[in-house]
């Protein structure tokens, strides 16, 4: 099969080491001569210099008699107007466009016909859904998809403490509560074709196969493996919790997991009981420094909170409170006094 690969970026170079070591006729488009001698060094390709969306340049790769084009540059315009360019010249080419733009995606998969494309792929699209994938069922060793999705194939290890160690398959949907297929089961470097009468051990790799709602409930009645710390961890009952300052920063998409619940911030008065009663004795005393060193009239407690009325949490109220305590120290230290007393004026001119 000869292939042309317009675009020789990290995606294209990856492209032509894997297709070239399989015996494939491989010719490379770029603008770069830098890139093409050092990928013409490296792997057995041929090489042209050009805009691989110009006919000539098409025609200098060979596209009259090439099977297949993949357009792998980093301007999708660019991909699709060679992917058009190519088929123009050869009507009977299967073409490939890297498109990353997402506002591109459905347009194009609209219109495959119309820029003539077989195939559009967005690499960064696949990696994305890739950490997705294994965010989501973190306890499976290895996860693959197939019936566009609906189905998934997953690789789990059976340890000492898994509730599937010594069961019977005839008996594993009673016990993880959902229906899911064991294909193969790999023990001891041999692979089973296991039966209902089959027993899992411990140390065998089992390979399942169910819906991705099945799965889910599986690992949520098994708990998983942490694969790091070599640990069984349950997760049947166990609710995530989130917090955020900001609830605008985070994206819809996420927002629409959660359950929100909206925890107002402190009240002007619960600061002062706040900053009076804990913060501020908490500093003195991390200080060795008596509460009748520093003292807080009421005015000067007032400063604090107007000071920070507009920033929620009780952060800023223990900075302000060591800030005001070693003020305190260095007067008593230096001026000799036997304690500071502060006003509203001293704290404003303190804390501006």
């Amino acid at each position: 099969m000869k292939i042309i690969i317009a675009g020789v970026g990290k995606v294209g170079s990856t492209l032509a080491r894997q297709l070239s070591a399989s015996g494939y006729d491989i010719t490379l488009i770029d603008v770069k001569q830098q890139v093409l001698e050092s990928n013409v060094e490296k792997y057995d390709v041929m090489a042209v210099l050009g805009n691989c969306a110009t006919m000539e340049t098409l025609l200098q790769a060979g596209v009259n008699d090439a099977d297949l084009l993949i357009a792998a540059t980093g301007a999708d315009e660019l991909n699709l107007l060679c992917s058009m360019t190519a088929h123009g010249i050869n009507p009977n080419i299967h073409t490939i466009a890297r498109i990353c733009n997402p506002d591109y995606t459905d347009q194009v998969y609209k219109m495959q016909k119309t820029f003539a494309l077989s195939l559009t792929v967005n690499p960064e699209k696949q990696a994305a859904i890739e950490i997705e994938r294994l965010l989501k069922f973190p306890g499976f060793l290895k996860r693959d998809s197939f019936a566009k999705g609906r189905v998934e194939i997953v690789e789990l290890r059976v340890d000492e403490r898994s509730r599937l160690c010594n069961v019977a398959l005839s008996e594993l949907n009673r016990v993880i509560k959902c229906r899911v297929l064991v294909c193969a089961v790999l023990r001891r470097g041999d692979v089973v074709a296991p039966d209902g009468s089959f027993v899992l051990r411990e140390g065998d790799r089992i390979f399942v196969t169910a819906s991705t709602e099945s799965l889910a409930t599986l690992l949520d009645n098994l708990g998983f493996t942490d694969n790091y710390m070599e640990c069984m961890i349950p997760t049947g009952g166990v609710y995530p919790i989130a917090t955020a300052n900001d609830r605008d920063q985070i994206s819809a998409p996420l927002m629409s997991r959660f359950a929100v619940i909206d925890i107002p911030d402190y009240t002007a008065e619960e600061k002062k009981v706040i900053f009076s009663r804990f913060s501020l004795p908490k500093v003195l005393k991390r200080m060795h420094m008596e509460e009748s060193e520093c003292i807080i009239t009421e005015g000067a407690l007032e400063a604090i909170i107007q000071r920070y009325s507009n920033t929620s949490g009780i952060r800023d109220l223990e900075q302000a409170a060591e800030h005001i305590a070693a003020n305190a120290l260095y007067q008593i230290e230096v001026n000799h006094v036997e304690k500071v007393e502060y006003t509203r004026e001293m704290v404003e001119e303190l804390l501006k």
